[in-house]
């Protein structure tokens, strides 16, 4: 998708590009929510509106950061990976949370502190340890007790 129609030379910024591209996608693939969202942000902040204002990502008092729930998000992926790596044969959801926790702990008291200045784990190191390393990496707290890390990892 070219943003001009003619063709002309242009100086689009990339990411209007790129949005444009995700409202086309999202109008032919994605639900209509997503597509509406996206138009109706694109046209604001066109139109001269703040980014954070025009899609809606500065949260009011008493609402978490949108950096905060991003990197919530992102620590939890993490934490969801290494709950999928941690078994060592097929176990229930919360036994494997109970490993999980152990995982943690170990790794928080034994590998982070050796490698939370790096940019990224050690290449010989194990998918877990490469899971938590990006968790902890997230710089939010990283539960360790079992209850917590599964509510964490089973739900959405």
């Amino acid at each position: 998708m070219s943003p001009n129609p003619d063709n002309q030379a242009d100086t689009v910024p990339d990411g209007v590009v790129r949005l444009l591209q995700a409202l086309a996608m999202a109008q032919e693939h994605g639900p209509s929510e997503l597509a509406d969202w996206l138009d109706v942000g694109l046209d604001a902040y066109l139109s001269g509106a703040d980014p954070a204002k025009a899609f809606g990502l500065r949260g009011g008092k008493g609402q978490r950061s949108g950096r905060t729930y991003y990197l919530t998000f992102k620590r939890n992926q993490f934490l969801r990976e290494a709950h999928r790596l941690v078994t060592y044969a097929d176990i229930l959801p919360w036994p494997r949370s109970a490993l999980l926790a152990e995982e943690v702990k170990r790794f928080r008291e034994l590998i982070w502190p050796k490698w939370k200045g790096q940019q990224k784990p050690p290449a010989n190191s194990s998918q877990l340890s490469q899971s938590l390393f990006y968790a902890f990496q997230c710089g939010l707290e990283v539960p360790e007790s079992q209850g917590h890390l599964h509510d964490l990892v089973t739900t959405r």
